[in-house]
C-alpha cells in the first residue's frame, strides 16, 4: 500500500506503511510532531505543523518500541489466555446446551410413551368394563328371557287345556281345569341391570398438557416461564423457582382438629367490610398486624395472582354449613333448627325451621329447592314454601347431603354413602372397597361434578369411626365405585411436608369439573384437577378454611375463622367458576 493515499473528508491521510509525505510527494517521513501525534517531513516542519513541537523520528522510536513489547506481553500473558479460556467454556456450554436439548427431548417423548401406554391401558380398562357390564346384562337377560319363554308356553298349554276342557263337557274335566287357574302365572322379577355411560371430557387437551408436563426456560438459574406447573421434561432449577412460587414451608400455629364448637361472632355486629371505605382500611391493618404474628400473610403471596377478594363481612348468625341460594344469596344452617337466608352483605333475608337441627344443606341442581339433613332426629328435608318437611328419615345419622342431576339423594353416615331416591327408597350400591373396607370412615362433605357427574367425599378419617386421623378426599364415579383419592401423600408431592399435614374440610366442583377444596389447618382454598392433580392455590387467609363454594355467577363464597366466623366473596379468574350441585359445606363440630 506504499505510495497510495486516501481522503477523509478534506484530509488526506497516510496509508499504514507509507513511508512519504501525503502532502509533500516524494518526501521521506522522518520527523515526530509531540503535538500531533503523527510523523511528518522536513517540509511539513515550515509548512502545515508550523509552531509545533517536533523531534527526529528515530528519537521516538525506542518509546514506540517500549509500547509494542508491553501490548505483546499483555496479549500473550492475560487477553489471548481470557479470550481462550472463554472460547473452551462456550464450547462447553454448547455441548451442554445440546446434551440437555437432547435430554429434555428424550425425556418428553419417554413421557409421551408413557402417557400413550396409560391411556391404551385406560381405553382397554374403560372397555373390558363396559364388555364385563354387557356380558352381565346379556347373560341376566336371556336368563329372563328364558323363563318368560317357559311360562309363555306353560301358559299356552294351560289356555289349550282349558278350551279342550270346554269342549269336551267333562264336569271332572271343567272342574279340573278350573281348579288349576286358582295357581297365580305371574311373570318372573325382572333383573336389575347395571347402566354403563360415557363422558368424555369436553378440554382433554389441558388435562393431557398438565399430564405430560411443560419445559421450563433458565436463563442464569432464573426460571422464564410464566407456569406454576411442574413436569418431568423440566430441569432442576424450573423445579425450585416452582416451589418457591408455590410457596415454601411456613411455621404456623396450628388449629386443634374438630373442636367441641365453635366460636360464637357478636350478633349485633351486622357492618360489611367491602372493597372500599374507612372500615376496610381498619381491618386490612389490624389483619396485617395478627398475620405477622402469625408469621402468615392475609394477602397471600402465594394465591393466585387473578384472585381477587370482593367483600369480607362477618355474619350475624353462627356458620356451620353454607350452600348459594343461585341469585347471589347464602343460605347457612347453624347446627340448630334454623336455617339462615343472608344477602351478599351479610344480612338477614329469611329464616326458616326445620324439624331437627341442621347438619349439612345443598340446593337440588333438578328443583333448585333447599334440602337438609338433621343430627338430632336423621330427618331428611325439603324446603317447601316457607318450611322444610320432612321428605324421609335414615337408619343412622346423617353428617351431610348431596343432591345429584339424575334426581338421588347422597347421604353421608358413619363408615358409607347412601344413595336414596327422592321418597326414601333405598338404592343398592357398594360401600366397601374391593379389599372388604369401607369407602369412608367419615364422611364430612359431598358434591356432585356438574360436568361429570363423579362425585367428591371429604372424609375426616376419625379413628372413633375406624379412621387413622389422615383426612383426605375420595372421587367416586355416579354409580358410587372408587376410581381415586386425594390425601396428604398426594398433596405433599406439591408442598412439601413442612407446609402442614392437608386437612380438607370442605369441597366443591367448578364448571369444567375440577374441585375446589378448603385445606383448614393451611388456611387455604386449593384448586385440584379432575384427575385429582394439584392445580394451584386459589387464597390464603389468616384463618382456619372451614367451608367453599361456588356460585352461578362465578363467585367463590368461603368461610374462615379468626376471632370469630367471617364470609368473603372471591373472584377467581383462574377459570370460570360456576356454582355446582353441591355448594354446601359445613361445621367440624
Amino acid at each position: 500500500m506504499a505510495g497510495r493515499l486516501f481522503s477523509k473528508g478534506q484530509m488526506v491521510v497516510r496509508a499504514q506503511g507509507q513511508t512519504t509525505c501525503a502532502h509533500h510527494r516524494q518526501t521521506i517521513l522522518d520527523w515526530f510532531c509531540k503535538t500531533c501525534s503523527d510523523i511528518i517531513c522536513a517540509k511539513c516542519i515550515s509548512s502545515t505543523h508550523t509552531g509545533h513541537s517536533f523531534i527526529q523520528l528515530s528519537e521516538e522510536t525506542p518509546n514506540n518500541r517500549a509500547k509494542v513489547i508491553a501490548f505483546i506481553n499483555e496479549a500473550e500473558k492475560e487477553k489471548l489466555v481470557e479470550i481462550q479460556h472463554e472460547i473452551s467454556s462456550t464450547n462447553n456450554d454448547l455441548k451442554r446446551h445440546l446434551d440437555n436439548s437432547d435430554e429434555l427431548v428424550t425425556q418428553v417423548r419417554k413421557q409421551g410413551e408413557k402417557l400413550k401406554q396409560q391411556t391404551d391401558i385406560l381405553i382397554s380398562k374403560s372397555i373390558s368394563e363396559i364388555k364385563r357390564l354387557e356380558e352381565e346384562n346379556t347373560k341376566l337377560l336371556v336368563t329372563y328371557r328364558t323363563d318368560l319363554e317357559t311360562r309363555l308356553e306353560a301358559l299356552k298349554e294351560q289356555v289349550k287345556y282349558c278350551k279342550e276342557s270346554l269342549q269336551t263337557g267333562s264336569d271332572i274335566r271343567l272342574f279340573d281345569a278350573a281348579d288349576g287357574l286358582e295357581t297365580p302365572n305371574t311373570l318372573p322379577m325382572k333383573p336389575h341391570l347395571s347402566s354403563s355411560k360415557f363422558c368424555p371430557n369436553i378440554n382433554p387437551m389441558y388435562d393431557l398438557e398438565q399430564a405430560l408436563g411443560e419445559v421450563g426456560l433458565v436463563t442464569s438459574g432464573k426460571l422464564q416461564s410464566s407456569s406454576t406447573q411442574t413436569g418431568k421434561a423440566r430441569v432442576t432449577e424450573s423445579r425450585k423457582v416452582v416451589r418457591a412460587k408455590r410457596g415454601e414451608p411456613r411455621h404456623q400455629g396450628w388449629i386443634s382438629k374438630f373442636p367441641g364448637g365453635f366460636l360464637q361472632p357478636d350478633p349485633t355486629n351486622q357492618q360489611v367490610i367491602g372493597t372500599d371505605g374507612s372500615l376496610e382500611e381498619l381491618i386490612r391493618g389490624l389483619n396485617t398486624n395478627l398475620a405477622s404474628r402469625e408469621g402468615i400473610s392475609r394477602n397471600a403471596e402465594h394465591d393466585s395472582p387473578q384472585t381477587t377478594v370482593l367483600s369480607t363481612w362477618k355474619p350475624p348468625c353462627d356458620v356451620t354449613s353454607i350452600c348459594p341460594s343461585g341469585d347471589g344469596s347464602l343460605w347457612t344452617g347453624d347446627n340448630s333448627q334454623t336455617v339462615t337466608l343472608l344477602s351478599s352483605q351479610g344480612r338477614i333475608e329469611k329464616q326458616v325451621k326445620n324439624p331437627g337441627g341442621v347438619r349439612d344443606i345443598c340446593i337440588s341442581p333438578a328443583t333448585h329447592t333447599l334440602w337438609a339433613c338433621s343430627h338430632t332426629d336423621s330427618s331428611i328435608t325439603e324446603l317447601t314454601g316457607d318450611s322444610l318437611k320432612c321428605r324421609f328419615k335414615t337408619p343412622d345419622t346423617p353428617k351431610c347431603i348431596c343432591l345429584t342431576k339424575d334426581g338421588h339423594v347422597l347421604v353421608g353416615m358413619k363408615k358409607k354413602i347412601a344413595k336414596y331416591k327422592i321418597g326414601g327408597e333405598l338404592v343398592p350400591t357398594i360401600t366397601t372397597t374391593p379389599h372388604g373396607k369401607p369407602l369412608v370412615c367419615t364422611p364430612w362433605r359431598i358434591s356432585e361434578c356438574p360436568v361429570s357427574e363423579k362425585v367428591a367425599v371429604v372424609d375426616l378419617d376419625r379413628p372413633a369411626d375406624g379412621g387413622q386421623d389422615r383426612p383426605h378426599i375420595i372421587v367416586l364415579d355416579k354409580d358410587l365405585h372408587l376410581i381415586h383419592h386425594y390425601g396428604r401423600p398426594q398433596h405433599d408431592l406439591y408442598h412439601g411436608s413442612g407446609s402442614g399435614p392437608f386437612d380438607p374440610c370442605d369441597v366443591t366442583f367448578d364448571m369444567v369439573g375440577r374441585m375446589v377444596v378448603a385445606d383448614r389447618a393451611n388456611r387455604s382454598i386449593h384448586l385440584l384437577s379432575s384427575p385429582g392433580k394439584y392445580l394451584t392455590r386459589i387464597h390464603s387467609d389468616i384463618g382456619a378454611a372451614w367451608f367453599v363454594s361456588v356460585d352461578y355467577d362465578e363467585i367463590i363464597w368461603a368461610v374462615f375463622s379468626y376471632g370469630g366466623k367471617h364470609v368473603s366473596r372471591m373472584r377467581s379468574s383462574t377459570s370460570k367458576l360456576i356454582w355446582s350441585n353441591k355448594p354446601s359445606h359445613s361445621n367440624a363440630n
